[in-house]
């Protein structure tokens, strides 16, 4: 068994089948909050893993797009399908069905790259944010909260691999204010701001997996980080429903994924370094949720990127006081402005009127 494999089977649970129907198969499942099934997250990450293994390793997995097909049983492990699209002389396509006995619960498309010289390249800024050791760790965690949608400070990723989630400070005081209050279920007091306390829906985390370095690798990374991507999505669609003002007065009955997308910008970052994960939930109509978020190295790089829809359904408790409309501001999340110029020797500064 090569290290690539070795690896993954230890973090993943993941191994070539021997089976005709089967080209690899999981031999563990991770039970993570809810009632509807297996974690996506676990789903997403153990089919990248098949993915992975079926091209050769001088390939890197470049983006995925998945559909969430039926809830997985928490009694029965994943078989996977591989089906090689194409394999080129820069990327590799692979169509994988994650199924558990005859029924596909779960497909993905992905694409890999194999690696080039290149010499363009641009991004938009990290948040202003101070280093993680500003951060305190979540102190106040309800244990009957689910926590597939509002997930725990520290997490044991298939009770094995710790995986540890801070709450970033902003370097903006008005944006900082405003984020006091996400993690936040309660009300406002009497005496204070008369205007709702409606949380818009975005949120950051910095997050990292501890993994000792004989486990780390670009493979082993990305396959974390497709896990780790189905974290707190739902929290964010339900920060302007279930927190704050609305806390209490709208429920939300139902919440599940429908598809997930990934485009991996690097393979020069590691899992068990700090990530800034920020999301926001641009809309939400028609009993589904849209959410986007980025991943960012501790150094700036933007490293990754993620889409998912999901059906979120809720219901109104309290007719009377409820607000269930909103239409937000995006967040300011630059505490300074940003200049035109980079390091090239030649630069043009165009300006964009929105």
């Amino acid at each position: 068994m090569d290290s690539v494999s070795s690896q993954l089977e230890r973090c993943f649970f993941v191994k070539k089948s021997d089976s005709e129907t089967a080209d690899f198969v999981s031999s563990k499942n991770w039970n993570f909050g809810g009632k509807r099934g297996l974690f996506g997250g676990q789903v997403i990450s153990q089919t990248v893993t098949a993915a992975i293994l079926s091209v050769p390793t001088d390939f890197h997995i470049n983006s995925l797009h998945a559909y969430f097909i039926l809830p997985a049983n928490y009694n029965k492990l994943l078989s996977f399908k591989v089906d090689k699209i194409r394999d080129g002389r820069s990327f590799a396509t692979r169509l994988v069905h994650a199924k558990q006995d005859d029924d596909e619960i779960f497909t993905m498309l992905c694409s890999f790259q194999k690696a080039s010289p290149f010499v363009s390249q641009h991004q938009f800024q990290i948040p202003s944010v101070y280093p993680p050791e500003y951060s305190d760790e979540q102190s106040s965690i309800d244990s009957s909260v689910n926590y597939r949608h509002s997930n725990p400070p520290i997490i044991k990723i298939f009770n094995e691999f710790i995986c540890h989630t801070r709450i970033p400070v902003p370097k903006d005081p008005s944006l900082r204010a405003a984020m006091q209050n996400v993690d936040k279920t309660h009300i406002k007091p009497p005496n204070a701001d008369p205007l709702p306390n409606i949380n818009p829906p975005f949120l950051m985390r910095w997050i990292k997996v501890d993994l000792p370095s004989s486990l780390i690798s670009i493979n082993v990374s990305k396959a974390f980080l497709s896990l780790v991507s189905d974290f707190f999505l739902t929290q964010t669609n339900s920060l302007p429903y279930l927190y704050g003002y609305n806390n209490g007065k709208i429920k939300l009955p139902m919440a599940v994924s429908l598809d997930h997308s990934i485009y991996f910008h690097s393979n020069d970052f590691a899992i068990n370094e700090w990530l800034l994960f920020v999301l926001e939930s641009p809309r939400l109509a028609n009993n589904r949720g849209f959410i986007t978020a980025k991943f960012f190295t501790i150094d700036g790089q933007h490293v990754a990127s993620v889409a998912q829809e999901n059906v979120y359904r809720t219901s109104i408790v309290d007719p009377e006081s409820a607000i269930p409309t909103h239409v937000f501001t995006p967040p300011s999340l630059h505490h300074s402005p940003v200049s035109a110029t980079s390091s090239s020797t030649a630069t043009t500064n165009t300006k964009y009127k929105l």
